[in-house]
């Protein structure tokens, strides 16, 4: 199954309940603090390079989730709303 997802760029890795990852994500927009949330283990992608206390990188989710917590909306580096991109084997990838 196909899995469009998101990645959070430059987020890391504070806390760790085994069945979620909280997390300190910085606003993709630069206008705002960071927000700290609380993301499954099953929302993390296996391209993630987050994944426990400590991990600094990027924090790759599924869309569900980056849409529930609204970081879906977050605009690219261009200044743009991120157009869906194909990925082999893995489907679009937004990235935010």
């Amino acid at each position: 199954m196909r899995t469009t997802t998101v990645v959070l760029r430059n987020a890391r890795g504070m806390r760790d309940t085994g069945l979620a990852l909280f997390c300190e994500i910085p606003d993709p927009r630069g206008h705002g603090p960071a927000r700290q949330v609380w993301v499954p283990q099953s929302q993390i992608t296996d391209d993630s390079e987050v994944w426990r206390i400590g991990d600094v990188g990027n924090l790759v989710v599924t869309i569900w989730w980056a849409r529930h917590h609204g970081f879906a909306a977050a605009r690219s580096r261009h200044g743009r709303v991120p157009r869906p991109q194909t990925v082999p084997g893995q489907g679009p990838l937004l990235i935010a």
